[in-house]
């Protein structure tokens, strides 16, 4: 009786063991499994510029600068060299704070001497290079990577 007790319970923890190392276990992380998710960062933190509404005579190029340490820095650039001999500053910053994605949404929280202001875009479309959000005002903004 004990010997049968025995190899009883000896099945079950077997079982148990066994199907606790099954590989097909993913864990989630916003509804992707967490290496599609660190892909998506490292696509995500890099340089983006702003392409849409930008005609080809702008004397700038608007950037997002999203960092690995979940900073962002949002600045306008200067491209014409009449104005960087004009003594204007090559860098006019606009924004910074800190993003985080999560649920296929860039959240950017905007770092203001009185307030945070959150922003929050879909991401309809992301690749190495190019970057297409929608804002709460279902305004489009496409980036090319830098």
């Amino acid at each position: 009786m004990k010997n049968k007790l025995f190899f009883e319970i000896s099945f079950l923890v077997l079982v148990f063991a066994f199907s606790s190392c099954n590989s097909d276990t993913t864990i989630q992380k916003g509804g992707k499994s967490i290496t599609e998710y660190d892909n998506t960062l490292k696509i995500l933190t890099k340089k983006w510029v702003l392409t849409d509404g930008i005609s080809e005579d702008t004397p700038t190029m608007i950037i997002m600068s999203l960092e690995k340490n979940g900073y962002f820095i949002i600045y306008d650039t200067i491209i014409d060299p009449k104005f960087a001999e004009a003594g204007i500053t090559k860098i006019q910053p606009i924004s910074k704070g800190q993003w985080r994605y999560e649920n296929n949404e860039l959240r950017l929280m905007h770092l203001l001497p009185e307030s945070n202001n959150p922003e929050v875009f879909k991401v309809k479309e992301l690749s190495s290079t190019k970057l297409i959000t929608e804002g709460s005002n279902s305004k489009v903004h496409k980036y090319t990577a830098q």
